[in-house]
């Protein structure tokens, strides 16, 4: 571990030199397109559909008939309940919650879209379940994030009228309402849904730059992966030039093509997709190295499987969010390890490259290379254990699967489960 931030391990062209064809496309444009279209109609057990699901203005019918105890996420994973601040709430009723989410009401159906990054939460409130006010940072309620431009359909509002039950193409959830614009129709906004000229974020994070005119100068913030659409619109905005920016609509109201923000033209977005090789993909992962792990999206973070996620979708691959949903259903070849012991392991690790995916229980990673008998990876995580010290990183890292998993005697290469082969 001496040196461990100044070493080489920790520079993406140390892992792409080791790589014998760093760019070669490992899928084109219209094989990407045709397995995403794929994984989504495949799909078709209700337990998994809804992490990969599309929508359009036929998506309803998946839910006639149903309320939401027929499919929401009613369990409540710990026994308190917390403030931002960490104080409890000594007397929180769950009760109250469940009666909160309506669920025994008939569906609404409605559809939006986001205005904003949004958390989407699995219970219609914003206090946080955790076991104990130490470890807050780990909320169950939140499930993921969405980002702006992003549609849904709406199937049911709360109670107390603030917040709407969602179903979205990678998570259902529920979010505030006044985070997001009703809509009558999706096809109405195809140009923001769907645009045929787009940015994709390829940075960490990216933001609009201000402009007064424009909703009073609130600025949309984005994250890696994300696609932004852009304007057909010639019109300049108060007399302000796209010089070295590109224009974006803002996504709000029925005339959002007018409403018009700009974004610095840099090195963190692309216009449309970045090509699909292992050297962008190692590259891709660097860019977040260090990061601090957000569970579930939380604090403008990732978590393991969001980093994943977020780094696939600057090649335009559409993978589910959850890790344990993306080792079930991910178009790549799968190689199962269940109780395989460390030498067939250690002969199927040989054969992997940089950017291969690797799952434990509850965790996926990206597989980097080897030095001398030891593999690396990149991953989010907690950290790791090592000469019986624990290192609590919980952040984007670099590692060998030699180490222990965190607090525990287990290595990550005895705790693998699977490996996702890219080709």
């Amino acid at each position: 571990m001496k040196n461990y931030h100044e070493s080489k391990i920790n520079n993406p062209e140390f892992w792409i030199k080791k790589l014998e064809e760093p760019e070669k496309i490992i899928l084109n444009t219209d094989r990407i397109k045709e397995m995403n279209k794929k994984m989504f109609s495949e799909i078709n057990d209700m337990t998994l559909k809804k992490y990969i699901f599309e929508i359009n203005d036929d998506s309803s019918g998946y839910f006639k008939g149903l309320t939401l105890r027929n499919f929401a996420n009613l369990n409540i994973p710990a026994k308190f309940c917390f403030k931002k601040n960490g104080k409890k709430i000594k007397k929180f009723n769950f009760n109250d919650l469940m009666d909160n989410c309506n669920l025994d009401k008939k569906l609404i159906f409605k559809k939006g879209i986001t205005k904003k990054r949004i958390n989407l939460r699995r219970f219609p409130t914003e206090f946080i379940n955790a076991e104990f006010w130490n470890s807050i940072h780990q909320d169950f309620f939140q499930e993921t994030v969405l980002s702006p431009f992003e549609s849904f359909l709406i199937l049911q509002e709360s109670k107390d009228e603030k917040w709407f039950y969602i179903q979205s193409n990678i998570y259902p959830g529920w979010i505030r309402k006044k985070h997001i614009e009703l809509i009558d129709n999706f096809i109405e906004y195809e140009h923001l849904l769907n645009p045929e000229s787009f940015l994709r974020v390829v940075g960490d994070y990216v933001q609009t730059e201000p402009n007064i005119y424009v909703d009073s100068g609130k600025i949309i913030k984005f994250q890696m992966g994300d696609k932004i659409p852009l304007t057909k619109n010639n019109h300049q905005p108060y007399t302000q030039y796209s010089l070295n920016s590109f224009k974006v609509p803002m996504p709000v109201g029925p005339k959002s093509g007018k409403n018009i923000v700009f974004i610095k033209n840099d090195n963190k977005v692309s216009v449309g997709n970045i090509p699909f090789n292992r050297k962008n993909i190692v590259l891709q992962s660097f860019k977040l190295l260090g990061e601090r792990y957000g569970w579930g999206g939380s604090n403008n973070r990732r978590d393991c499987s969001r980093f994943v996620f977020d780094i696939f979708r600057c090649f335009g691959i559409d993978l589910p969010r959850d890790c344990s949903i993306q080792e079930k259903i991910s178009p790549f070849k799968k190689i199962q390890f269940d109780n395989k012991n460390d030498k067939y392991k250690g002969k199927i690790l040989n054969t992997m490259s940089s950017g291969d995916l690797l799952f434990l229980k509850g965790h996926v990673m990206i597989y980097l290379n080897k030095i001398g008998e030891n593999h690396y990876v990149i991953h989010n995580g907690s950290g790791f254990s090592y000469n019986g010290k624990n290192f609590n990183v919980h952040g984007v890292m670099i590692m060998p699967l030699s180490m222990s998993l965190l607090k525990q005697k287990t290595t990550y290469t005895e705790a693998l489960t699977s490996v996702l082969l890219l080709c």
